[in-house]
């Protein structure tokens, strides 16, 4: 696999962007981060005995936080996935060393040099309709992270691995309104908040962090890249890896998780095996008042019928019939008269409006589904670097900290928290995961978070799209921006229609250059065949990187699933939409076998400065590809993320 790396933004322009753009949904730069997770935020002092709002801590590593008992039961849980993926997988193990299937080291997550740091906090007031009393939610996600040191010198890095420990917004029996808890958040987006003001205000007593603490604990949700293959190993798709995800609830009793069902995620299996309680299942899933909640993105599917444990596959995204559970269990057939009965004049459904769109839905509001919507890998919220990681090694830092759909999310988030703050009814309803509804693109704010129509989270460069979307009454608004077309880099038969937007014409940087059909045999039996370069363009120069025409069925050009346009080469006067950046090649991962210290692998000897996409918050990548830093402090370049160290389970010291 050929793997790219690139230079480093300074601090401040990251700085100013995340406190431009939180506007109240979120906190998302690293320096305030810190500061919080040493005053009392830190995961190891949330769970201890003897937690204190704003007391200075120091966050424990790993050796400390897998003793807690709190723990025990996540990181057991945790391990018994590991192995059941090696069982599963003859012939895997950790490091480089196996060529072709690599495993998540589990030594970290008891390491001495390993932490979950905290990187991003997200208010979810949106979801007060499942929370009405509590208000919603509040999310603190911990990201793993070492710094060790080798025999060649010391090595830091992050893991493809997150808790996201959930809190309720307020006390069950906290006299607090919810307008007064999302005033609190308003006043944490104003932009002409310092990082310190920032950090005083959230801690203060009428800051929305006072609220939080270990008895507003609801539950901890684990994320893990347990599984990945390199592209050697599975050319047609350009590599491949699963995502493992769980959810254990908080007992304030036993002051321990316990796990529990994940919400949406259907037990398949057992499902299939028991026509009975599929055949309860459609019975209530079919009834009018669900088809609307599933319609507004608000439906809760009751416990009986859910699973404790979700794997996703990456790259592909909803492509996958892995990441579509629902696959082949409902037939399109049973659906119009469905649609139709939940129907009416004063009430229309608004996005599921065909079989397809019904199925659509039904996925993307699972997690499986969800966590492979616009995402990055498994990931929505990966979160930026801080200026010791990006200090250490350049080449391995983040610029955007989160995914296409938590961005193109942000316009609804912030109206759903405006109308609280002004006391009103919310609308709870949302857009499909992967491509917000035209109705909540538009920001009302006279200092709107971002304008996302023309951009990539609606309609721009990388926007999800319907191939002839007059043919469909669920994405007839999903067409592509002046300039662009929709295409279907990867089709596949039992999904029809969906697609991306990419340059009309010529091609240009960051353009997909390999078409394929993902044809499922089975649920995740998923066999790509390669076709043709897209229909109608070309590669000019200096943008000519192989001659794909000639390539066949040759394994994937730029080493990931679709291909890749870049500038071979660098010099002014660089095209637009193009950033330099510094890639290396095969001998990279040469490198990465042989060394004790991945940091020695990205010296000048492995690295070319070459063009990639562009990249910004306002500028999202395609789906699964990074946006990482740059020499250019405003600009970040789209990678895939298993190039860079941060995202994939191989080539770390052990």
């Amino acid at each position: 696999m050929i793997g790219w790396v690139a230079l480093v933004a300074t601090c401040s322009a990251l700085a100013a962007a995340d406190l431009k753009l939180q506007r109240g949904l979120a906190i998302t730069d690293p320096d305030v981060l810190e500061r919080l997770e040493k005053r009392s935020f830190s995961l190891t002092a949330l769970l201890a005995n003897d937690w204190r709002f704003d007391r200075r801590v120091t966050p424990q590593n790993n050796d400390v936080l897998s003793r807690m008992p709190a723990m025990e039961p996540v990181f057991s849980a945790v391990k018994r996935e590991i192995l059941a993926t090696r069982t599963a997988n003859p012939g895997s193990g950790v490091g480089m060393l196996f060529d072709h299937k690599r495993l998540f080291d589990q030594s970290y997550l008891s390491a001495a040099d390993a932490r979950f740091a905290l990187v991003g906090i997200v208010q979810r007031l949106d979801r007060a309709y499942k929370q009405a009393a509590t208000c919603g939610e509040v999310r603190m996600i911990y990201r793993l992270q070492y710094a060790r040191d080798t025999v060649n010198g010391p090595a830091r890095s992050r893991l493809p691995m997150t808790f996201n420990l959930v809190f309720k917004a307020k006390l069950d029996q906290s006299d607090l309104t919810c307008r007064e808890i999302a005033q609190r958040w308003v006043s944490a987006g104003q932009t002409t908040l310092t990082r310190d003001r920032l950090a005083q205000y959230l801690m203060s007593d009428n800051g929305p962090l006072s609220l939080v603490s270990p008895a507003t604990i609801d539950r901890i949700e684990t994320n893990l890249q347990i599984l990945r293959r390199p592209s050697a190993s599975i050319s047609e798709f350009g590599g491949h890896a699963e995502y493992a995800l769980k959810v254990f609830d908080w007992s304030a009793a036993s002051r321990r998780f316990q796990v529990t069902a994940m919400e949406n995620m259907i037990d398949r299996e057992r499902l299939l095996e028991d026509p009975q309680l599929l055949a309860r299942f459609k019975s209530w899933l079919f009834t009018p008042d669900n088809v609307r909640a599933l319609d507004d993105g608000t439906l809760l599917i009751p416990r009986d019928y859910l699973a404790i444990a979700g794997t996703s596959i990456a790259p592909g995204g909803a492509a996958r019939s892995g990441n579509r559970p629902f696959f082949g269990l409902i037939g399109d057939n049973e659906l119009p008269a469905i649609i139709s009965r939940a129907t009416s004049r004063d009430r229309p459904l608004k996005n599921i409006l065909s079989p397809a769109g019904f199925q659509t839905r039904l996925n993307d509001i699972t997690c499986v589904g969800c966590h492979q919507s616009r995402a990055i890998g498994g990931f929505h919220f990966m979160g930026a670097d801080t200026a010791a990681s990006r200090l250490h090694l350049a080449e391995n830092a983040i610029f955007v900290p989160a995914s296409a759909h938590f961005y193109g999310e942000a316009p609804r988030r912030r109206r759903v928290l405006d109308a609280l703050a002004r006391g009103k009814q919310p609308d709870y309803a949302r857009g499909f995961s992967i491509r917000p509804s035209l109705a909540l693109t538009r920001d009302r704010d006279p200092n709107p978070t971002m304008n996302i129509i023309g951009t990539g989270f609606f309609n721009g460069w990388g926007a999800a799209c319907y191939a002839n979307a007059n043919n469909d009454a669920s994405f007839r608004r999903w067409t592509c921006a002046a300039g662009l077309v929709c295409v279907k880099p990867h089709d596949n038969p039992a999904d029809p229609g969906h697609g991306v937007c990419m340059s009309k014409g010529d091609l240009r940087t960051g353009d997909a250059v390999e078409y394929g059909q993902i044809r499922s045999q089975s649920f995740r039996d998923d066999r790509y065949v390669r076709m043709t370069p897209p229909p109608g363009a070309a590669l000019k120069p200096p943008l000519v990187r192989i001659d794909v025409a000639k390539q066949k069925a040759a394994p994937q050009t730029g080493g990931f699933f679709g291909g890749m346009v870049y500038q071979k080469r660098c010099d002014p006067p660089v095209p637009s939409s193009t950033v330099c950046a510094r890639t290396a090649g095969t001998a990279f991962n040469l490198c990465l076998a042989t060394s004790k210290n991945f940091k020695s692998c990205f010296g000048e000897a492995h690295t070319d400065l070459v063009g990639l996409r562009e990249c910004d918050k306002s500028m999202p990548c395609r789906d699964d590809y990074i946006c990482i830093a740059t020499a250019d402090a405003n600009s970040g370049a789209c990678l895939p993320p298993y190039f860079m160290m941060q995202f994939r389970v191989d080539g770390h010291p052990n």
